[in-house]
């Protein structure tokens, strides 16, 4: 057992903050891991050892995000909490993860549209969807149909195109532009 108050020569990791994870999982260069799609919205962690002189060192690094750290933390297997004040005890064994079902789910995410595959969501999730992103409830087919003969200039049958095929449209276009945009950022 060692304590966690040697000086260390990271400067990247802020060791008094409390949203340091720590990656068990050691690799030379550290472990980066990415939470995103969208290249302009990516959040990139970089694990990296508090003394790079130390091959016992934790690889630590600092996750502000709430639903980014709590993800880390459902992965017992990779990656704990760390505390720089207290005792440091090295990872010996690996825990077993817990037999629950694994909620989390990076596809889908309004935030991230690239993430989302139009033709798979459900109907529900248009609903969503519709009304979070665009300002209008499914329901409303004429209000979802003006909206994208005017911001996408899309052509279909008002007859015969259900509300919900009209939102899939939309949502089609939309991860589009972001995907243009994601092109545009590298």
């Amino acid at each position: 057992m060692t304590m966690k108050n040697a000086t260390p020569q990271n400067t990247d990791i802020d060791l008094k903050a409390d949203d340091i994870i720590e990656c068990i999982l050691h690799r030379k260069g550290g472990t980066v891991v990415d939470f995103g799609f969208h290249n302009k919205k990516k959040v990139k962690y970089h694990f990296k050892p508090i003394d790079p002189t130390d091959p016992d060192s934790p690889h630590v690094c600092n996750v502000p995000n709430d639903e980014h750290y709590d993800r880390f933390l459902e992965i017992p297997e990779a990656y704990r909490a760390y505390f720089h004040d207290q005792e440091y005890e090295p990872a010996y064994a690996v825990p077993t993860p817990k037999p629950e079902r694994d909620e989390y789910d990076p596809r889908n995410d309004f935030a991230d549209l690239l993430s989302v595959n139009a033709d798979d969501v459900s109907n529900d999730w248009l609903g969503r969807f519709t009304k979070e992103i665009l300002g209008i409830k499914l329901t409303q087919k004429q209000d979802l149909a003006d909206y994208a003969q005017t911001h996408y200039e899309l052509d279909f049958d008002y007859g015969t195109t259900t509300a919900a095929e009209i939102a899939r449209l939309i949502l089609k276009e939309r991860i589009e532009e972001e995907r243009n945009a994601s092109d545009a950022a590298n």
